[in-house]
C-alpha cells in the first residue's frame, strides 16, 4: 500500500495514469493540475482523495471502479464532469458538487449503491439518463429551480432502482409533489415514483398505476408513465 502527491508543476493527470493501482489508499494532487483524464484512477484503491481548485475537468471513468472511496467533494472550479465519472465506487457514501458543474453526466454514479448523500453547491440544469442508477441507498435528491432537462425514456430514467430516494425543490416543469417527480411536457405529465414495496417491470403495468394515483405507493420501479391529471 502506497500514497502518493502530485505536485503543482503537472498540469495533467492523462488517461489511465494510476488505472488498476490497487495499493494506492491516498492521493493528494497539489494546486496546478488542471484535468484528470479519462480513467486516470480507475480500479485503484484510495480511501481519500483531495481534488484542488486548480482542476476544471475530470473525465470519463475517471473514479470509476474506486470500491474503497467513501467521500469526494468537488471544488467550484470544476465545470465539466464525464460519464462513468464515478460509477461503482461501492463505499462511496457523500458527494459535494461544486458550484461549477451544472451537467451531471450519464451515469456519473452508476451502481454506487452505497452513496447516501449528494450535495450541489449549484445549479444543476441537467441531469443525463442512468446518472444515478443504482444508487440503491440515495435518499434525496434537491432539484434547483433552474433544472432545465431530466433525460428519460420508457425504458430508462436517471433514478433507475434508487429504493429509497425522495424527491425535493423542484419548479413548473419539474414539479416535487409528496417527494414524488412529476415532468409536465405539453399535453402529458409524466411521473417518477420511489419508495419500492413490490415488483412492477411491464409498461402496461405502469401505465395502469399512472391512472390510479392511489396506487403508487406500491409502486417499486422507478417507472415513466403517462399522467393525465394534475397530481
Amino acid at each position: 500500500m502506497f500514497k502518493i502527491t502530485i505536485p503543482s508543476n503537472v498540469t495533467h493527470i492523462y488517461d489511465h495514469a494510476f488505472c488498476g493501482c490497487s495499493g494506492l489508499i491516498s492521493v493528494e494532487i497539489e494546486s496546478g493540475v488542471l484535468r484528470i483524464d479519462a480513467n486516470a484512477f480507475q480500479y485503484c484503491g484510495m480511501q481519500t482523495i483531495n481534488i484542488p481548485d486548480s482542476v476544471v475537468r475530470i473525465g470519463e471513468g475517471a473514479f470509476n471502479g474506486c470500491g474503497s472511496l467513501k467521500i469526494i467533494t468537488l471544488p467550484d472550479s470544476v465545470t465539466t464532469l464525464e460519464r462513468l465519472v464515478f460509477a461503482n465506487c461501492t463505499a462511496l457514501t457523500t458527494t459535494i458538487i461544486g458550484s461549477g458543474i451544472t451537467e451531471i453526466p450519464e451515469r456519473a454514479f452508476y451502481d454506487s449503491t452505497a452513496l447516501k448523500n449528494i450535495t450541489f453547491n449549484g445549479d444543476i440544469r441537467t441531469i443525463n439518463n442512468n446518472a444515478f442508477e443504482g444508487c440503491v441507498n440515495l435518499e434525496k435528491l434537491v432539484l434547483s429551480e433552474s433544472i432545465e432537462t431530466i433525460v428519460f425514456s420508457n425504458e430508462a430514467s436517471p433514478f433507475m432502482r434508487c429504493y429509497k430516494l425522495y424527491f425535493e425543490g423542484g419548479n413548473e416543469k419539474y414539479k416535487v409533489v409528496d417527494g414524488t417527480l412529476y415532468f409536465n411536457d405539453t399535453d402529458k405529465k409524466w411521473l417518477m415514483k420511489q419508495n419500492p414495496n413490490e415488483d412492477i417491470n411491464d409498461t402496461e403495468t405502469l401505465y395502469a398505476i399512472a391512472y390510479d394515483p392511489a396506487r403508487l405507493a406500491d409502486c417499486s420501479v422507478i417507472g415513466i408513465a403517462e399522467y393525465y391529471e394534475d397530481p
